[in-house]
């Protein structure tokens, strides 16, 4: 569901999916996390992007080096540097 809703026209609603697993005691699959940390990148979603990434260090499953990397080049490369 969280794969679905990760995009520009209902990040709202992505938000509050993701939220509401949280205070559940569920964590995002690494699978997902990546296939939407891309999927933001990709549409210049930056911000959310780094959202996304604070979310998963919170939880358990630790997103890997890669893809600090991966987000660490793409904020930067961006315009939008003050988050």
């Amino acid at each position: 569901m969280a794969r679905v809703l990760g995009r520009e026209d209902s990040i709202d609603r992505f938000w509050k999916l993701v939220g509401d697993m949280r205070s559940a005691g569920f964590e995002m699959e690494v699978e997902t996390f990546v296939k939407v940390l891309g999927r933001f990148c990709k549409r210049k979603m930056i911000k959310d992007a780094v959202e996304l990434y604070e979310f998963a260090m919170a939880g358990a499953d630790k997103p890997s080096p890669p893809c600090f990397t991966f987000l660490l080049r793409k904020v930067v490369s961006s315009k939008e540097l003050d988050m």
